[in-house]
């Protein structure tokens, strides 16, 4: 009897260990993701929602200096981005992703919202660099920093959530890229 006891503990036993492994040999991971090719793809995202934004229309703001008339703006960039990755020393985001790009925009300034709502004249160009970090083999966004200034074009400040300029336009599609 105590036999036909151990006998069936190991019989169950092998049937268990048998379909975990079953279950087990059928899962396989999800390859890995080149981290060129993966960034590669983010910049010409960005390039195509860049050149897809609509035209934005800003009221005047009692106040503002640089918002006390109507705006409209279109932001745009060229097909001239860059992009490198570069090999870091962490475990959790061992490469990181820099995209340099052009946010430009055309513009009008106007008393009024019919006086924007025709042709953008005015141009303007900011030099940008989108950081993105590789993380559970996949992009995320981490921030954005503009140069606003042709005179010091080694210069460039980060541009925070939120911010209504164009550069922070072009940061929000930037990190809805990844």
């Amino acid at each position: 009897m105590a036999f036909y006891k151990r006998d069936i503990m190991v019989r169950t036993l092998i049937f268990f260990v048998s379909v975990f492994l079953i279950t087990a040999c059928g899962k396989t991971a999800a390859p890995p993701i080149d981290p060129v090719a993966g960034l590669k793809a983010i910049m010409e995202q960005l390039q195509t929602n860049l050149n897809s934004q609509e035209p934005v229309i800003t009221p005047p703001t009692p106040g503002d200096k640089y918002y006390s008339h109507w705006w409209a703006r279109k932001i745009y960039t060229t097909p001239t981005m860059e992009f490198d990755v570069q090999k870091t020393e962490s475990l959790v985001s061992p490469f990181r992703g820099i995209v340099n790009f052009e946010c430009n925009a055309r513009v009008a300034k106007g008393e009024s919202k019919e006086d924007v709502q025709g042709e953008l004249r005015e141009f303007t160009t900011n030099q940008c660099r989108a950081t993105y970090a590789f993380q559970e083999n996949r992009w995320v966004f981490k921030a954005l920093a503009c140069n606003r200034d042709p005179m010091t074009p080694a210069v460039y400040r980060d541009i925070d959530p939120g911010d209504p300029s164009i550069q922070g336009q072009c940061r929000d599609v930037a990190s809805v890229v990844s």
